[in-house]
């Protein structure tokens, strides 16, 4: 089993994927993670904080295109803010790239010809080639995402002050409960750092963590994702999958939704 360990590698890319595709001594092992890529929209912008304005953008990300490309075997498209496998996970997808829908709501908000806002991404090559998939399909509707790229512990640091216009990164589950990531979007810390805090949306989310009824607690989440759908400043755009590549004997491993979850104990080497 200590050499089965050994042959196990990291998290892959979509071009690892790629490279290693065909090669029969190897296999990949894949699970969703509860990990999301998405778009922080900082409501003191005085585009962002139209909710018209941030409908119409959750319009313009090509959704499909991005996982049968750029999250090709590496994310699952998804919308809402508890992922894939958690109690109450609402799996619905409204929002798709469409551009006449998009034009509907910039009027609505008030832009009808679009805007200019900023983007602050990680310069990382799966995260630079996001914004600039995202800057192309915005800019069909007149909406300008100016890209500025730095290091993560730059961009992480301007998000938490809340200087930024929009952020584009991951989040992921601290536990493996609901509660973790509707308290980190709806109430602190990404709610404060797009300044988008409510006393009545804290009482609901302590709410349904106190909840005990299971059926009733689902459907309390279900619906708290139903109301970010609506309302929130989030463009929650794909759940990451993690693929490992382990050579062809090795069996037993298990990648579970979160990292401190991926499991070694039964790996063995045939």
């Amino acid at each position: 089993a200590a050499g089965a360990l050994d042959e196990y590698s990291a998290y892959l890319t979509g071009d690892q994927l790629k490279a290693i595709a065909g090669d029969k001594a190897l296999k990949t092992v894949a699970s969703p993670k509860a990990t999301l890529w998405y778009m922080g929209l900082n409501v003191k912008n005085e585009y962002l904080g139209n909710k018209d304005l941030r409908q119409a953008m959750k319009y313009l990300v090509d959704y499909d295109g991005l996982q049968k490309t750029l999250f090709n075997g590496t994310g699952i498209k998804h919308q809402t803010f508890l992922p894939d496998g958690q109690l109450g996970a609402d799996n619905e997808t409204p929002f798709s790239f469409d551009v006449n829908k998009a034009k509907e709501l910039l009027k609505a908000g008030g832009q009808p010809n679009g805007f200019d806002v900023t983007i602050d991404v990680t310069n990382k090559s799966e995260a630079r080639e996001l914004a600039a998939s995202l800057q192309s399909s915005m800019s069909k509707a007149g909406v300008n995402l100016i890209i500025r790229l730095a290091d993560n512990k730059t961009t992480l640091t301007k998000y938490r002050a809340s200087e930024h216009d929009i952020y584009l990164g991951q989040w992921g589950s601290d536990y493996q409960d609901p509660h973790s990531n509707a308290d980190g979007y709806l109430n602190s810390p990404l709610a404060k750092r797009n300044q988008w805090q409510s006393p009545e949306r804290e009482k609901a989310v302590n709410a349904a963590r106190d909840e005990r009824d299971s059926a009733k607690r689902a459907q309390m989440y279900m619906d708290l994702q139903k109301m970010a759908l609506d309302e929130s400043p989030y463009i929650i755009i794909v759940q990451q999958v993690e693929t490992a590549a382990v050579r062809s004997g090795v069996n037993g491993f298990i990648i579970g939704p979160t990292f401190d979850l991926n499991l070694y104990k039964n790996v063995v080497k045939n």
